[in-house]
Order: C-alpha cells, then structure tokens, then sequence
C-alpha cells in the first residue's frame, strides 16, 4: 500500500540552541507545580510504599495470626476475585460502555 508514495523535501531543523536542557526547566516547573500533578505524583510515592510494605504482610499473617500459608492463598485469593466482580461493572460504567 505504501510502495508507492515518494517522500518530499523538507527544509533542514532548526538548531535547538545554546544548552537544550534549559527548556526542560520552564516545562518541568509548570507540570510539575499543576495540582493534579502534584496528587498524581503523591498518589504514585504513597502506592510504591504500601506496595514494599506489602510484601512483609505475609511474616504478620503467619507468625502474629497464626494463619498457614494455605489460609493465607485462599483469602488473598478470595479477595483477588470480589476486587474482580466489583471492579469490572464499575470500569464499564465510567467508560459508559454499553457492551
């Protein structure tokens, strides 16, 4: 389909200047002092650490609850598929999908 199509002629780039990075200044500072940037990346740092603290959740459930590792599977598995059930009529209801 495409075999045929010549490309044409483009003047040549504009020189990017003295020190590129400079623009990344101005830019950055305006993303990043937005509000809902600013949430967006507290949302991000307070998931990334409950996410690390998640991953000791295991040795509380075991040694300070007493629960066996199969006890453990199942509800996270039980739990797993309730956030499943829950979370796909929620998602086609936002997007107003109809399907």
């Amino acid at each position: 389909m495409c075999l045929g199509i010549k490309e044409g002629q483009y003047p040549p780039a504009a020189p990017l200047g003295k020190g590129s990075s400079r623009s990344c200044g101005p830019t950055g500072g305006e993303c990043c002092s937005h509000r809902l940037y600013v949430y967006m990346f507290v949302h991000n740092i307070c998931w990334g650490v409950s996410g690390a603290c998640g991953t000791y959740t295991v040795f509380l459930q075991r040694d300070s609850l007493g629960l066996t590792l199969g006890q453990i599977g199942f509800i996270g598995a039980a739990v797993s598929g309730v956030q499943m059930f829950l979370s796909y009529p929620l998602g086609s209801w936002r997007t107003g999908s109809t399907r």
